[in-house]
C-alpha cells in the first residue's frame, strides 16, 4: 500500500475514480448550490467500493459557524439516494464518549456508511 498526499482542495484535487475506501472524518466541506462537495466523495468511490461520512450530530450555529454552510452526511446521503446506485449500509446517530480536547462537548455524532454498487 503506498499513501500520496495531494495538496488541493476535495473540488479541486486531480484524484481517480476508483477508490476501494473513502473515510470522511468531521470534514469542513463549504456547501455550494451545485453540491460539488458531496458529488465528488461519490465521484471517487469505485463500483463495489465504500464511502464513509462521520460528523458531529445536532452541531449548533455559533463563534461565526453556520452548520448550513457546511456538507453534512444528509447531504452526502441525498445525493447517493437521488444518483441510485449506492447501497445504505449505516445511517444512525451513536454516542461519543470523549473527555477531553475540543470536540468533547458534542455528545453524538452520525454516521453515514454507503456502498457503491
Amino acid at each position: 500500500m503506498s499513501v500520496t498526499g495531494v495538496p488541493a482542495g476535495l473540488v479541486d484535487a486531480e484524484l481517480p475514480s476508483d477508490f476501494d475506501l473513502v473515510v470522511a472524518m468531521y470534514p469542513a466541506l463549504r456547501r455550494t448550490d451545485d453540491g460539488a462537495a458531496q458529488a465528488r466523495l461519490l465521484d471517487v468511490v469505485a463500483p463495489g467500493g465504500h464511502l464513509v461520512f462521520v460528523h458531529h450530530a445536532d452541531v449548533a450555529p455559533g463563534h461565526g459557524w453556520n452548520p448550513e454552510d457546511y456538507v453534512g452526511p444528509d447531504a452526502v446521503l441525498a445525493l447517493a439516494l437521488e444518483r441510485g446506485g449506492w447501497d445504505v449500509v449505516t445511517n444512525e446517530r451513536r454516542p461519543r464518549n470523549v473527555s477531553g480536547g475540543a470536540g468533547a462537548h458534542h455528545r453524538d455524532d452520525r454516521i453515514i456508511h454507503l456502498r457503491r454498487a
